[in-house]
């Protein structure tokens, strides 16, 4: 497929990848921060805290989309650029988008309440980019040229022009 092609299969996993780890990011801040808890399943009906888990995830992690769209697809197009796959960049990414967006919502409070929300924040903030990575971030910049492949191709059109020659003792190219 042309680079075109290639450009625009990309930025559809990249929204999917984005959607996906907005998702994972809102179901781990449901759970961190007490919106639900594990002992909610024994006594609260079972519609009651279905909705609730439904709600709140999709809520959460609107709220989150929302709240982390440009600084994310900031961070999303320098590491596509140069075309950066390691786990830990999308984490450290993600995390510091998650406590940015949480200082940005706790802006108002001081003291001891406004820890535990921002760590709340940065863990599902590097849960979302560890999930973005999942989906995404390990094809990082698979769309840009590269040598390698310029060689392929070069080598390829060796072959093809040299085919009736009788010419393929040399190997393909290999890095």
């Amino acid at each position: 497929m042309g680079s075109i092609g290639d450009l625009i299969i990309r930025f559809i996993a990249i929204g999917f990848g984005y959607l996906v780890a907005c998702l994972g990011a809102g179901i781990s801040y449901v759970f961190l921060s007490g919106l639900v808890r594990p002992e909610d399943f024994g006594r609260v009906p079972g519609i009651e805290i279905t909705f609730t888990l439904i709600v709140g995830v999709i809520g959460v992690s609107a709220a989150f989309g929302r709240a982390a769209l440009l600084p994310a697809f900031l961070a999303i197009g320098i590491l596509e650029v140069t075309a950066r796959r390691d786990w830990l960049y999308f984490v450290v990414g993600g995390m510091l988008i998650g406590a940015a967006t949480g200082a940005f919502a706790i802006a108002g409070s001081e003291g001891e309440a406004v820890a535990w929300p921002l760590a709340v924040s940065a863990v599902a903030g590097a849960v979302g980019g560890s999930v973005y990575w999942l989906f995404a971030g390990r094809s990082s910049g698979s769309w840009l040229p590269s040598e390698r492949r310029r060689r392929a191709e070069q080598w390829i059109v060796k072959q093809d022009s040299s085919a009736g020659r009788g010419s393929d003792k040399e190997p393909p190219p290999l890095a």
